[in-house]
């Protein structure tokens, strides 16, 4: 028969009865398992990006490089990461991780340029487009898969003037 245990009645017992240094170490060795995933996952997608990228520059002028930034994240700590700099045709997009604590997600990533779009990742492994669309009184989302064709319609509106 399982033990049952006295309803907490207030912070303190509820503090008490979570202090239990076991389970400090593994919330910790939970969120460090988690940025870890994190930053391959950013890796592998900046991976994909890059060959996106390659295949591009054989019509024009695609740069791009990676670059060390450090991400400090409520209950991780600071990380290092890379984010992803493009330029096509001499207009910079930053592809910035934002981070794997996000409510509703397991990561985001912001790409800067003339619009305000961001990528998200709701299940491991898989991104999502999100364009937010700002209109008075309401905000439209869409939320697309990342696939080749709809990084090129990211690209181009992000590029457009």
């Amino acid at each position: 028969m399982a033990q049952t245990t006295a309803p907490v009645r207030t912070i303190e017992e509820f503090l008490k009865q979570h202090k239990s240094l076991t389970n400090i170490k593994q919330i910790q060795a939970q969120r460090d398992e988690r940025r870890d995933r994190f930053v391959a996952e950013v890796e592998a997608l900046f991976k994909q990006i890059m060959k996106w990228l390659t295949k591009l520059a054989k019509d024009g002028p695609v740069f791009y490089r990676e670059r060390p930034i450090s991400i400090y994240e409520e209950g991780i700590g600071e990380y290092k990461i890379s984010e992803l700099l493009v330029d096509v045709a001499d207009r910079l997009i930053i592809f910035r991780p934002v981070g794997t604590m996000i409510y509703g997600a397991y990561g985001r990533v912001d790409i800067l340029g003339f619009s305000q779009i961001y990528l998200t990742m709701r299940e491991w492994g898989k991104w999502k487009v999100s364009n937010r669309e700002y209109r008075p009184g309401s905000a439209k989302q869409s939320l697309d898969n990342l696939t080749e064709a709809e990084f090129k319609n990211v690209l181009f509106m992000m590029v457009s003037d």
